[in-house]
């Protein structure tokens, strides 16, 4: 199953496995047929219920400290206005890993380099600029990782396919 015309499909970092269409209903606040291009992520979803249902996300429950949520609400775009676009949008965790700020994006599939894609001016990913730009490349490839460390994705329950730590080691060493 593709996405064209963006490259691969889900379980890719590329466009195809991560541009994909969400689709809200809600009578009476969502207009009918309204189609908008700010971007979104799976982590908004919480963050939108709890604006919805006026819920305060708490900072522990049942005495076990929380981590604050990623993402943020997705209830602006809902009401048709625009909303502030997230500093960075993160995915994949071992076979394949994105990771997007600004302009900029890497991605990495399986053991290959990062690929860098210049996302304003190459929505299909289609000339990898990691050669040209390779600052840029150690620049979020270290953004990247401190994300995962700080997202505890080596931690002994978060990582299921338990690779995490071999990956980091790898990394540490490039």
């Amino acid at each position: 199953m593709g996405n064209t015309p963006f490259r691969y499909y889900k379980q890719y970092g590329h466009e195809g496995g991560c541009n994909t269409h969400f689709i809200a209903c809600w009578p009476k606040v969502i207009k009918p047929g309204i189609i908008t291009d700010q971007p979104g992520h799976v982590v908004d979803i919480v963050p939108t219920l709890l604006e919805i249902t006026k819920y305060e996300y708490p900072e522990e429950y049942d005495g076990m400290k929380l981590k604050p949520l990623d993402g943020s609400s997705l209830f602006p775009i809902f009401n048709g206005k625009k909303r502030l676009e997230p500093e960075y949008f993160v995915s994949g965790l071992d076979k394949f890993r994105m990771y997007k700020r600004g302009k900029w994006k890497i991605v990495k599939v399986n053991d290959e380099d990062w690929q860098l894609y210049d996302m304003e001016n190459d929505k299909t990913e289609l000339n990898n600029s990691a050669g040209i730009y390779s600052e840029k490349v150690k620049e979020l490839s270290e953004l990247y990782k401190k994300w995962y460390l700080e997202h505890d994705m080596i931690g002994k329950d978060s990582w299921s396919y338990g690779k995490g730590r071999w990956w980091l080691r790898k990394q540490e060493n490039n």
